[in-house]
């Protein structure tokens, strides 16, 4: 709305982005009701917590890590450079993070058919599929890393005028966002083991 000339208050802008991912989020609960296999959704749970407490550990240190890594980075920008400095990288960093966000729903996507490749031994299948996961990573920074950095220049300004000469930053974060196939899914599900 911004590049058509509408003017938005904040608060407006904050509605318009809350109501947005309402939608994607009834969308996503609705598509992902219906990519649930009907065998999946009437099987007898089955109950590991010993297998689940070791494998769930290093997620939930991951997911701590990741947690505090988002906004840790800004506040070390900000106590070094400056308010002005972490602003500018905050939205530059929220720019470059296009890529993390569309790796993570391939990842999402990927994952339950992963697991079930891999405990079905069906080797050949899980190596399709991987190859597939490279296929759609490549596309996804083949199309996306020029059009952030071509784009990223018109972009940045939206957030703040002074924010525009963080272009090299946006571009430096790109680049290494871009840079990160999701590839690791593969050895929460199935460790480090040569298969």
């Amino acid at each position: 709305l911004g590049l058509a000339g509408v003017g938005l208050v904040t608060a407006d802008a904050l509605l318009l982005v809350a109501f947005g991912e309402g939608l994607v989020g009834i969308a996503m609960a609705v598509l992902g009701w219906f990519g649930v296999p009907p065998q999946a959704r009437t099987a007898t749970p089955a109950f590991q917590p010993a297998e689940w407490r070791r494998r769930s550990f290093y997620m939930w240190l991951a997911a701590i890590l990741e947690a505090s890594s988002q906004y840790l980075d800004v506040v070390l920008v900000n106590l070094l450079l400056g308010e002005v400095a972490a602003g500018a990288y905050f939205a530059a960093s929220r720019l470059a993070n296009v890529f993390a966000k569309l790796s993570q729903a391939v990842e999402t996507r990927a994952a339950s058919k992963l697991s079930l490749l891999y405990y079905q031994k069906r080797h050949r299948d899980l190596d399709a599929l991987l190859r597939g996961l490279a296929r759609v990573s490549l596309l996804l920074v083949a199309v996306g890393l020029p059009l952030t950095l071509l784009l990223g220049k018109l972009v940045l300004p939206l957030f703040a005028q002074i924010y525009a000469r963080e272009y090299p930053a946006l571009a430096i974060l790109t680049l290494g966002t871009a840079a990160c196939p999701p590839y690791h899914i593969a050895f929460v599900i199935g460790g480090t083991s040569a298969e």
